[in-house]
């Protein structure tokens, strides 16, 4: 166990040491203030490389999970076959994003982001809100699944 705690110590040290040249990029180094000072900001450095720590073992605990690691039988890779519902949410997706296309094309929604934000084409005729709505189900519709499988799972667990 002492082992694997002292491995870690290299790796702390580097992101200590990480932190601690941000922190003096930023002029909050502490030179020439008073003891109370450095030690609030040795505080709030040791709170940083905390915070960094438990997130990177977030990180690799999710990355073990995604890997398969503490299954009983590894595999490498997930047999994946597409059913019904997979084939209607393609088909759906390229209708929605088609009729987003031919809305774009026709001018009846355009938006530039570069330099400044200017929309045009929003107007309340029947064809802009068939192309915003679409646009709008295209770009939600990972959201929406989501709600739909909860939605639908929670009625079969109820």
């Amino acid at each position: 166990v002492i082992s694997m705690v002292l491995r870690f110590v290299p790796r702390f040290t580097r992101q200590f040491t990480v932190i601690r040249e941000n922190r003096k990029g930023i002029g909050m180094d502490g030179t020439g203030k008073g003891f109370g000072w450095k030690v609030r900001n040795a505080l709030q450095e040791f709170s940083i490389l905390m915070t960094w720590s438990l997130e990177h073992g977030v990180d690799t605990a999710d990355s073990m999970r995604a890997r398969g690691y503490g299954v009983q039988k590894r595999t490498f890779y997930a047999v994946f076959k597409p059913c019904r519902r997979d084939f209607v949410a393609i088909i759906l997706l390229l209708l929605l994003y088609s009729i987003c296309l031919f809305g774009f094309w026709r001018g009846y929604a355009y938006a530039n982001y570069n330099p400044k934000i200017i929309i045009h084409g929003l107007s309340w005729d029947w064809d802009s809100v068939i192309t915003y709505l679409s646009w709008g189900i295209f770009c939600l519709f990972p959201t929406l699944l989501g709600i739909w499988d909860d939605f639908l799972l929670g009625e079969v667990l109820d």
